[in-house]
């Protein structure tokens, strides 16, 4: 599934960004992800996380503070976390230490702006699982690669066709025929 974000969406997205950036830095916290500065790294959550409320028709979450836990959103009762990344290649990543009680399933999210293709997504128990442990040079973490989840319905039931890809890495299903 793929969202293309307007230049007005854009404009929202480099701020809160920006705002989300300021707020980590004045709550002393560190980077979790490597290779980009914290305003590119929030700036790339901020927005996967605005796309899926787009596409979802659904408020997003604006606010910039730190925050510990917590969703980034609620549909249909399932508690998200998204998580992006700007590889195309980019996998499904969690480190142990992120211990969060309040999410049921992790969305991949791969942003290349203004366009944000949503690759598939993991329960958490999925994700979490000892065989997903790898070391990627910092120490071990959970991975799932693009292929390994599961495909989007629009309801996000349990039901969701394993059998199925999700998507052949950095192409949205729909860029497949």
């Amino acid at each position: 599934m793929k969202v293309k974000l307007s230049e007005a969406d854009l404009g929202i997205v480099y701020l809160l960004g920006t705002l989300r950036a300021t707020a980590s830095r004045a709550a002393q916290s560190r980077p979790r992800q490597f290779g980009h500065d914290q305003i590119t790294i929030d700036t790339l959550g901020v927005a996967a996380e605005y796309a899926w409320a787009k596409h979802h028709n659904i408020f997003p979450d604006l606010t910039f503070s730190a925050r510990r836990n917590g969703y980034d959103s609620l549909l249909h009762g399932w508690r998200i976390d998204i998580k992006a990344t700007s590889q195309p290649t980019g996998r499904l990543i969690l480190n142990p230490a992120q211990n969060n009680p309040d999410i049921d399933c992790y969305v991949l999210a791969l942003v290349a702006l203004p366009e944000v293709c949503f690759v598939g997504y993991a329960l958490t128990h999925e994700l979490k699982h000892p065989k997903n442990l790898a070391s990627l040079g910092h120490g071990p973490c959970y991975v799932l690669e693009q292929h390994q989840l599961r495909p989007f319905r629009e309801d996000l039931h349990e039901g969701a066709d394993r059998r199925k890809p999700a998507a052949v890495a950095g192409q949205c299903e729909s860029e497949r025929s």
